[in-house]
């Protein structure tokens, strides 16, 4: 049974002020722009911390150090009030700002998950706070794949993110009468698009579990990929909720380099030329068409004056997965 009634128990609290273990989103105001060893906790924004090795798990798993469901819930109330305090946070994703947030929430949040698998939550509770979390890590996944971000570690934001998706997706699976948010069921598809073949057999099979519109907006996504019609794609894309298109940026990725590989074949004459920002368009990138010059240069190609490029060209390359100019729109 989980007792503690703060979102940071009182032991954590000392222990970690005793330390100079406190986060500057933790200190008071008074205290956060000095060093960190001087920062004094704030009571009302300390928040309990991941613990990251097995002894401390099996250490801190006790009653008064556990929070309930519904402080649970208000931790991560608090959390993504945090992050969706920053204005445009697309824009502000390279600053020190969002950096800092992003780690901190990002931290917190896995240390609910931590609390949840310690008191054995049940099925809805678990739905609940997992389709509150899964919002920040596909926004952040998306963004940070776009922009650079300090504190961005792919393989740790992907685990988690992937952590998140499988708890939710067990649960709804398993439950016969937890009905799943939409938008969180069509980012669970997109996110995978790109990597699964498979992926309309499942659908078809977790139909039961959607609305007809959101099955038919997945297929719509899903056909328009596997087929390659990357103008279906981005025309379908560019309409989409910005939490589905951050949910696909690797399919987004993928696709672009498709479409430059099928474009430079069947445009290939020696005079053939296409408007740049037609091309732009076709290819869902932003009005914006500097940000689009960036991505051609990548494949050796410069517009004229005129704004057209030669297709013959087009140098096929291989472009490495974490490359930013790619997925942007």
């Amino acid at each position: 049974m989980a007792t503690c009634e703060s979102m940071c128990p009182s032991t954590e609290v000392k222990f970690r002020s005793r330390n100079g273990l406190i986060n500057q989103l933790e200190a008071t105001a008074s205290s956060r722009n000095g060093p960190r060893y001087k920062y004094v906790a704030d009571p009302q924004k300390m928040v309990k911390e991941y613990s990251r090795s097995a002894a401390d798990t099996h250490k801190y798993n006790k009653p008064d150090l556990l929070r309930p469901f519904p402080v649970l819930m208000r931790t991560v109330d608090y959390l993504l009030e945090l992050y969706y305090a920053l204005g445009n946070r697309r824009q502000e994703a390279s600053s020190n700002q969002f950096s800092s947030i992003f780690s901190f929430v990002s931290d917190r949040l896995r240390s609910v998950r931590q609390d949840m698998v310690m008191q054995n939550l049940d099925g809805k509770s678990t739905v609940i706070l997992m389709e509150k979390m899964l919002p920040f890590y596909i926004e952040t996944d998306g963004l940070c794949k776009m922009m650079v971000v300090p504190s961005y570690n792919p393989k740790l934001h992907d685990f988690q993110l992937e952590e998140c998706f499988g708890r939710w997706h067990d649960e709804i699976k398993s439950s016969g009468d937890i009905t799943p948010n939409s938008l969180i069921s069509a980012a669970f598809f997109f996110r995978q698009l790109h990597r699964k073949p498979t992926l309309l057999h499942e659908l078809f099979i977790f139909r039961p579990k959607l609305s007809q519109d959101t099955f038919n907006l997945i297929r719509s996504i899903c056909s328009s990929f596997y087929s390659n019609n990357y103008y279906r794609f981005f025309c379908q894309f560019k309409s989409l909720d910005s939490l589905l298109r951050y949910s696909l940026s690797d399919s987004v990725f993928t696709l672009r380099q498709s479409a430059m590989r099928i474009i430079s074949v069947a445009f290939r004459t020696s005079v053939a030329r296409l408007p740049s920002k037609l091309l732009a368009d076709w290819l869902g990138f932003p009005v914006n068409i500097d940000i689009f010059n960036v991505f051609l240069h990548l494949y050796n190609v410069i517009p004229d004056d005129q704004g057209n490029i030669l297709v013959s060209a087009i140098k096929l390359v291989e472009i490495p997965y974490e490359n930013l100019p790619s997925r942007q729109y």
